[in-house]
């Protein structure tokens, strides 16, 4: 059997990229500040499946 694990801050990636895309209307900087935040993770784990793809 094939058991794959998520990768790893997959749902925080999800709600940050959501906070960035909302806040960017009401609080600019704030919507940066998740986007960035969520760029970074996003990156952190498509490095760890590019190593590691099972």
């Amino acid at each position: 059997m094939n058991h794959q694990q998520p990768l790893p801050h997959a749902t925080l990636i999800l709600i940050f990229g959501i906070l960035s895309i909302l806040c960017c209307y009401c609080y600019g900087v704030f919507g940066l500040v998740f986007g960035i935040i969520a760029l970074v993770l996003a990156n952190k784990s498509i490095a760890l499946h590019r190593r590691n793809p099972e």
